[in-house]
């Protein structure tokens, strides 16, 4: 097999021509450079709390041509930064879940190169730019809340001149990745007169909440006491300590049940502590329905890994139902088992149940009097 190829440079470098022969295909490869206006670049700002939404129109002719989408973060020296994720999506504006690109901001620079084609339908696209861990966690000193950018978005073809037509045409030639926006990348598979085509798409701003995300928010409030326990101090001494081991969870609804969930802090601040009351948000993407049951262990590692789990209340706040699970009862391995599955306690509980809940949690010396066995 024979393999010939020929680089020629013309006018200082402003044309680069690379004929590449393998067999009886020819491949030729150029850069084709383009003037731009400065201003003709947008600059936006990002909150970490929102995601900004680009949209623009895609027509059938547009359809034949590449695109080309540039980002560029203005540096930031100090602070924790937060990830950018970029979405792409057809007809509705992107979501965690939807989308039909999805890239994550490295650095400070993003360029997305879309072959034509990949765009299969006409119509109105959407960009997202977001938090790629969507603005979950509790807020840290020194982070970043405010990201600059500028975005570019462009189409690109590459041409060739038909001598039998008379026009321009694209058969057998395409952009590549390696094009920018200052110039475009073509190859060809035969040899004529090559051209190109820029055209900058223009787009409309706007931004949503990331709260809009999600279908269900679900507020877990663990009013949880628990101590170490010495078997000879069972009945007479309680040891109150913070406990080692890993609690997880699973929400049952009439309408399915959620993933397995670990209960955990995104920072240094202890959790489950003497007498505490812990509250965690889960989401979850679709409604699980009237929750009935939660199911509720731990992995019994650690140094103190008995619990006394006091109540659990699930909050529902899209819809701000209430549900009541009691407990008053230990996970423990002496003592019974590590694993607790609780029904719903609905309107059968008692005044003096939700009264003696209450007092418990304003009066935390209270709690220290209840009967435990």
């Amino acid at each position: 097999m024979i393999s010939i190829s020929l680089l020629v440079t013309i006018v200082h470098g402003d044309l680069v021509v690379m004929f590449n022969y393998l067999g009886r295909y020819i491949t030729t490869e150029f850069m084709l450079f383009v003037v731009h206006r400065i201003d003709m670049v947008s600059s936006h700002q990002l909150e970490k709390s929102v995601m900004n939404i680009h949209s623009f129109n895609v027509s059938l002719s547009d359809r034949n041509n590449s695109l080309n989408l540039d980002v560029e973060l203005v540096p930031v020296t100090e602070g924790r930064l937060f990830t950018i994720a970029v979405l792409i999506n057809y007809n509705t504006p992107p979501t965690p879940s939807q989308y039909i690109k999805r890239e994550e901001i490295q650095g400070n620079h993003l360029q997305i190169f879309l072959p034509s084609g990949y765009l299969n339908y006409s119509g109105e696209y959407f960009i997202g730019l977001v938090d790629a861990g969507l603005n979950t966690g509790r807020p840290r000193e020194g982070e970043v809340t405010l990201r600059n950018y500028t975005l570019k978005l462009w189409w690109n073809k590459c041409l060739f001149w038909n001598d039998t037509t008379r026009h321009w045409s694209d058969n057998g030639c395409w952009a590549t990745g390696k094009s920018s926006y200052y110039k475009t990348h073509c190859r060809c598979n035969h040899l004529t007169a090559f051209g190109g085509h820029f055209e900058l798409v223009p787009n409309d701003f706007s931004h949503i909440s990331i709260e809009d995300f999600f279908d269900l928010s679900l507020c877990l409030i663990f009013d949880i006491l628990y101590f170490s326990l010495l078997k000879w101090l069972f009945k007479t001494q309680w040891l109150y300590v913070i406990l080692t081991g890993v609690i997880s969870v699973i929400l049952h609804g009439e309408e399915g049940m959620s993933e397995t969930r670990e209960l955990i802090s995104d920072d240094d601040r202890p959790l489950f502590e003497r007498n505490s009351r812990d509250q965690f948000i889960l989401t979850l993407p679709d409604s699980i329905g009237k929750i009935w049951k939660v199911q509720l262990w731990h992995n019994n590692h650690g140094a103190s890994p008995s619990w006394y789990l006091s109540r659990v209340i699930v909050k529902d706040l899209n819809c701000g139902s209430t549900y009541y699970f009691i407990s008053e009862k230990w996970l423990a391995k002496e003592i019974s088992d590590l694993e607790k599955c609780f029904g719903l306690k609905e309107h059968s509980i008692s005044l003096i149940t939700t009264y003696g809940c209450h007092w418990s949690l304003v009066h935390p010396t209270a709690s220290l009097t209840e009967n435990r066995d």
